[in-house]
């Protein structure tokens, strides 16, 4: 289900889709990463980041993603520690169309 890479292009004025104002969707040094994906993820699943990131494991099938900065990775991680238990909280909890 991983997104396959496209294309990295220059950014082109008018064409940020309202994510900011062309001066700064043009600076110097920006670039626009194109992915496609062919199974779609649903929506609630979409991170998007810009900065120089770092993770940690929080959970055997949870990382967590920050600012590469050690204190703000600590923060994080002791903020999220509690991600597994409330997955495994979310499974138990029945549903009309869980066994459909």
């Amino acid at each position: 289900m991983a997104a396959k890479h496209v294309e990295r292009r220059d950014p082109v004025a008018g064409k940020s889709l309202g994510a900011c104002e062309d001066h700064v969707w043009c600076e110097e040094g920006r670039v626009v990463e194109e992915f496609v994906m062919e199974q779609s993820v649903p929506p609630y699943l979409f991170a998007f980041a810009v900065d120089e990131l770092g993770f940690r494991e929080v959970g055997p099938r949870t990382r967590l993603y920050a600012k590469a900065v050690p204190g703000v990775l600590d923060a994080a991680s002791r903020e999220f520690a509690g991600t597994e238990e409330m997955i495994r909280v979310g499974e138990r909890v029945e549903y009309k169309w869980r066994y459909s």
